[in-house]
């Protein structure tokens, strides 16, 4: 078998993780961990004060916001999907694979809308 390996991909079986992607992961990550550190400080001081509580709780609840909220992820939704096409169709000229990669991303997002729309409309 690592002969095998040897002879597929001239490696003996290790695959070496290119060095930006290290940082990327290792900044993603570290990005992560301090946005939740900092909304759990930020919810620990709102918890603890009861006219902030209800101004969030209002603010959460208010059908205006709700409103505002679901046109602007319907318009990034949009923006989003009109990119993904854009970039299929220009980047595809360069590399295929590209072709192959935001297709499917495409798709899982037509499914994704799909099934949830269904699902929803079936609880309301």
């Amino acid at each position: 078998m690592p002969g095998m390996m040897k002879n597929m991909g001239g490696q003996s079986g290790v695959n070496k993780i290119n060095e930006h992607m290290i940082s990327t992961y290792a900044g993603v990550g570290s990005g992560i961990m301090t946005a939740a550190v900092v909304l759990w400080i930020r919810f620990q001081l709102i918890l603890k004060n009861p006219k902030k509580l209800k101004e969030m709780l209002l603010s959460n609840t208010d059908e205006r916001n709700q409103e505002i909220g679901k046109k602007a992820y319907r318009f990034a939704s949009t923006g989003l999907i009109m990119a993904l096409y854009l970039i299929c169709l220009i980047g595809g000229l360069w590399y295929p694979v590209l072709i192959s990669v935001v297709g499917i991303l495409m798709w899982i997002f037509l499914l994704t809308y799909v099934i949830s729309y269904k699902v929803f409309e079936r609880k309301m």
